[in-house]
């Protein structure tokens, strides 16, 4: 398992420019004001030691690993909080969809975004989507995974008949964030700053829909269009969009029955 301080260092660290200016104004001060100056040195040094130097990230790769291995996790916690075993629902292989999740959790749960060396955009917290499926009916296990401290929130599973269900889709659509002051959205880049969410804060993202006929649907966000253009970089899904066609073609097959 990939060690999680690493990864909440690839997430938190960046470089403050206001710590770097309280250095600068301090060396400038010793020739004048030297215990001043000093101080001002030192404080500035030490909080960009804190918040940079001595913060050692993980690489991409590791980042992805833990995500794909928390995934994994999933499958296993999924089948045994519904009571199923794998004999059960092998027509084909458990399929998961995962996202972002940048709502608020609780006061201590924070998220960010952010932006690769290799220009994709990582989320501290998913949510992820496995799905069962049966000779006669498809399973469902959601969870939401805070990555920097490995907890688990809102775990909820469903079961649907085949000709229960009515669509498998994906769509664009603008959602309205909770207020809240621990939740940090946008992002860090090297130099940039973490948002803090507001009162009218809104993202354009793209989600995945799996919709009844009784009216109730599984959901979860593929990416957020709004963190792409505001970092410039990409939330690749055609992994996902390859898993929900096949999802699809499954579901067509069985309703024709």
């Amino acid at each position: 398992m990939v060690d999680r301080k690493l990864v909440k260092n690839y997430f938190e660290r960046h470089f403050s420019i206001k710590a770097l200016i309280v250095a600068i104004i301090g060396l400038l001060l010793i020739s004048s004001v030297p215990t001043f100056g000093i101080i001002l040195l030192l404080a500035g040094g030490g909080w960009l030691a804190f918040t940079f130097f001595l913060k050692t990230p993980a690489t991409d790769e590791q980042v992805d690993q833990l995500i794909s291995q928390e995934l994994e996790e999933l499958k296993k916690k999924g089948l045994h909080k519904i009571g199923l075993i794998e004999e059960e629902v092998s027509l084909i292989e458990p399929i998961v969809v995962h996202g972002p999740y940048p709502h608020f959790l609780n006061q201590d749960t924070k998220f960010y975004y952010k932006k690769g060396k290799d220009s994709e955009i990582r989320a501290s917290v998913i949510k992820g989507v496995v799905f069962f499926f049966s000779e006669n009916q498809v399973y469902s296990y959601t969870c939401v995974i805070d990555l920097l401290t490995g907890n688990h929130f809102v775990e909820t599973t469903d079961e649907y008949f085949y000709r229960d269900v009515v669509s498998v889709a994906t769509r664009s659509e603008r959602i309205k964030l909770e207020p809240n002051n621990k939740a940090l959205l946008g992002g860090r880049s090297l130099f940039g700053k973490a948002k803090v969410t507001d009162n009218n804060l809104e993202r354009d993202v793209e989600s995945f829909t799996l919709t009844t006929s009784g009216g109730t649907s599984i959901n979860a966000y593929i990416r957020d269009n709004t963190v792409m253009n505001e970092q410039k970089g990409n939330m690749d899904v055609t992994d996902t969009e390859e898993k929900i066609k096949a999802m699809r073609n499954l579901l067509r097959e069985k309703k024709a029955v």
